[in-house]
């Protein structure tokens, strides 16, 4: 009964949080390109997790269903960082797209990755506890973080470039 209004809260959690990420984003742009960009990247991210879980037969638990509201949070802060750079080079500076992206991939390939790199082992950390529920929310949100920084090091750029 715990677990049942665990996942159901947590459901109610996950669309109130898109919400808010959705209003600090384009508030903080001044446009909802950003925001879809940054929402594509993370819905594929949970998607991906999810169906990792689904395939490999792990029940949604108390620890998992929490899951997608953390890729939520984790890996929107990837994007933003990204996105925050490129429109500071794109609109304040002025440079071309192509360049803009340049410079944003240069400036910012090292420390997005450091960040998405030290999150996922602190995640893959949990597999050695004795804990079942633990170690399966360490190995998928290790997943998720993985794709979530995947996305964001090759997607964003990708989609800058032909928005």
């Amino acid at each position: 009964i715990i677990t049942l209004e665990i996942i159901r809260e947590s459901k109610k959690l996950l669309p109130i949080s898109l919400l808010f990420l959705a209003l600090v984003i384009i508030l903080a742009f001044k446009s909802v390109v950003p925001f879809l960009i940054s929402f594509s990247r993370i819905i594929i991210s949970i998607v991906v997790t999810i169906a990792s879980m689904v395939i490999f037969d792990v029940p949604m638990r108390i620890g998992t269903s929490f899951i997608p509201i953390l890729l939520l949070a984790t890996g929107s802060s990837y994007s933003t960082h990204f996105l925050t750079v490129f429109y500071d080079n794109y609109r304040n500076k002025k440079q071309p797209i192509e360049i803009a992206l340049k410079n944003t991939i240069y400036h910012n390939f090292s420390p997005l990755f450091l960040a998405w790199f030290t999150t996922a082992i602190g995640y893959f950390s949990l597999i050695f506890s004795d804990i079942k529920s633990v170690i399966e929310f360490g190995v998928f949100n290790t997943i998720g973080v993985n794709v979530a920084g995947i996305l964001s090091l090759f997607l964003v750029p990708s989609i800058l470039l032909l928005v």
